[in-house]
């Protein structure tokens, strides 16, 4: 029988405090290189949430903490020529900025900025942050000036301490509720746009009741009390959301994910006729993907209403619109090149004749534009001259050869200035492509999460479906100058394969992650490849495989495993072969 033998030991964990004072590089760091920065927003970037002009600049907001040279805490501005950090720290996602004179209130889902502590909320005045008072405990969506008193609308329990679920107001000294708040059912449930008809102030986001009334993700408040918009707008009568509202034509247009309000069938686009909603040409739609349909953005400029987010048509499928369309009180038109990769805007925006796409994306039409990129008419364009040699996602393995190449894969689409899906080779100098990279199923990501060398041949492993057009389940082997599948490859019966890790030993490639087959035969968690047929190494591991490494001639496994061949083994388990 074969044999597994489990591994006993201790962890002894050691606390280290480092201090480090440094903004800058420490000039003895001579070992590291700088050539590796991002290409617009960039740092850690997850995402840029809203793009707004201010004068003669735009500014953007996200999640990142650098632009292409210089530090910026979630906030920057672009003046048509460079990127300007707002901040140098942000310990969290700045949402949406809100334009004064000369202030700037930032909401978010921060408490501190600048190190100045601020919930969800802050106010530049051109030189120095400061905090509205005890701000909220959450994330703040929009901000809008109503009345006289500022509004903050989004995803909280209080502000100042008081007691006002998703929606406060602020009148220059102390906060104060909004009635009685949004009625929270659901974590997700909240304020997302705020807008003044120049009478009452309408709230908009995701919530289904306020007092008690149903109100389908949108309410008006006249000072005093609330009161219902219709039917509201809502996806196939109950849930949706309304992600942001216009003042278009001297009407109330309002954008999201619904598809209905009552009786009144809607596209993701509608407007309010003073009693009822109503359709807005057909509005936009995703046609391979209707389900997923949304519009994040609503916009006014040069007289159109310009619509962003994730969709294909407009006019009820009939006009190509990828992901940016316009409405000139008549008909739709859009934007009808290559669509944004990973089909996600957050906002448009606009410079002159230019249009501006901010949110998720990586690159345009095959240009590398981190996170945002302008559209001049013709050709989609980064923002910025600046071609920096980084990775623009996450890094999750590298390995070197024996000519001094090295491999990089994880989750990403560009290395320096080319489209270089999940597997990158740099030589010292520049990067470089691997036989087509690695791709997935359409419209899912492939991720590189272990790269094996061994001789000529380079293996790599993780979640994908395809290695330079050559089908392969999960792990192929570049032989330098084709790609080849290992037989049937690592798969799952019922859920999403990943493969984890890999080591050589005599010939043979041992492969740990979470997997219930290997060549069509069933494998749990790992095993092996002799270069020719997959076999299990006994009945495997009860859960994932995260590391394997060979010692000695035995092979090493740790993970989140309880036991291994049916024996008892905490995340740690040694296979002697026999």
């Amino acid at each position: 029988m074969k044999a597994v033998t489990q591994i006993l030991f201790c962890l002894l964990a050691v606390a280290t405090t480092v201090a480090s004072t440094a903004a800058s590089a420490n000039p003895d760091d001579t070992f590291w290189s700088d050539n590796f920065g991002r290409l617009g927003t960039g740092g850690r970037t997850h995402t840029v949430e809203a793009i707004e002009m201010h004068g003669d600049d735009f500014y953007v907001t996200g999640s990142f903490n650098s632009t292409t040279d210089q530090r910026a805490g979630s906030i920057a501005r672009w003046d048509g020529s460079s990127w300007h950090g707002l901040t140098e720290s942000c310990n969290g996602t700045v949402n949406t900025l809100f334009f004064e004179g000369n202030d700037i209130y930032a909401g978010g889902g921060f408490s501190e900025i600048d190190g100045v502590a601020a919930g969800g909320i802050a106010r530049w005045d051109g030189s120095s942050w400061s905090a509205l008072g005890g701000g909220v405990v959450g994330s703040v969506n929009s901000i809008l000036r109503h009345d006289g008193d500022l509004y903050v609308g989004g995803i909280f329990s209080t502000a100042g301490g008081i007691t006002s679920p998703s929606i406060a107001r602020w009148d220059g000294s102390s906060w104060s509720a909004v009635g009685n708040g949004i009625e929270s059912v659901f974590f997700f449930d909240g304020v997302h746009a705020l807008a003044s008809d120049g009478t009452d102030l309408v709230v908009a986001g995701q919530f289904q009741t306020i007092d008690a009334l149903p109100m389908g993700n949108i309410a008006r408040w006249d000072g005093s009390a609330w009161s219902t918009m219709g039917d509201g707008l809502t996806l196939a009568g109950q849930s949706g959301i309304v992600s942001d509202l216009a003042i278009y034509g001297g009407q109330l247009h309002a954008g999201g994910s619904f598809t209905d309000s009552g009786a009144t069938s809607l596209n993701r686009i509608a407007r309010w006729d003073g009693s009822g909603w109503v359709d807005v040409g057909g509005g936009v739609t995703f046609t391979s993907s209707p389900t997923l349909a949304l519009v994040r953005d609503l916009k006014v400029h040069d007289g159109k209403l310009y619509a962003a987010g994730r969709f294909s048509h407009a006019s009820g499928g009939a006009t190509p619109a990828g992901l940016v369309a316009w409405w000139n009180g008549t008909t739709w038109a859009g934007y009808t090149g290559p669509n944004i990769d990973f089909m996600d805007v957050r906002q448009v925006g606009f410079e002159g004749g230019d249009i501006h796409v901010a949110g998720s994306f990586r690159d345009v039409n095959n240009v590398v534009a981190s996170h945002v990129a302008r559209w001049d008419g013709v050709d989609w364009n980064a923002l910025s001259n600046v071609v920096a040699d980084g990775i623009d996602g996450d890094v999750l393995a590298v390995a070197s050869d024996a000519t001094g190449n090295v491999y990089v894969g994880g989750g990403f689409d560009t290395a320096g200035d080319l489209q270089l899906r999940s597997l990158a080779r740099w030589d010292g100098t520049v990067w470089q492509d691997v036989g087509g990279g690695i791709n997935a199923v359409a419209g899912q990501r492939a991720d590189v999460s272990a790269i094996e060398v061994t001789n000529n041949d380079v293996y790599v492993a993780g979640d994908f479906s395809d290695a330079g057009g050559v089908p392969a389940e999960n792990i192929a082997r570049w032989d330098g100058a084709n790609w080849n599948a290992l037989g049937g490859g690592l798969t799952h019966s019922f859920q999403n394969t990943v493969v984890f890790a890999m080591e050589e030993q005599g010939g043979t490639i041992y492969a740990g992650g979470k997997f219930t087959d290997a060549g069509g035969a069933p494998a749990a968690n790992i095993a092996m490849w002799d270069g020719s047929t997959w076999s299990a190494l006994g009945s495997g591991m009860d859960d994932i495989v995260f590391s394997v490494v060979a010692h000695g001639g035995d092979i090493y496994a740790g993970g989140d495993f309880s036991s291994a061949g049916g024996v008892p083994a905490d995340h740690v388990a040694r296979w002697d072969g026999a």
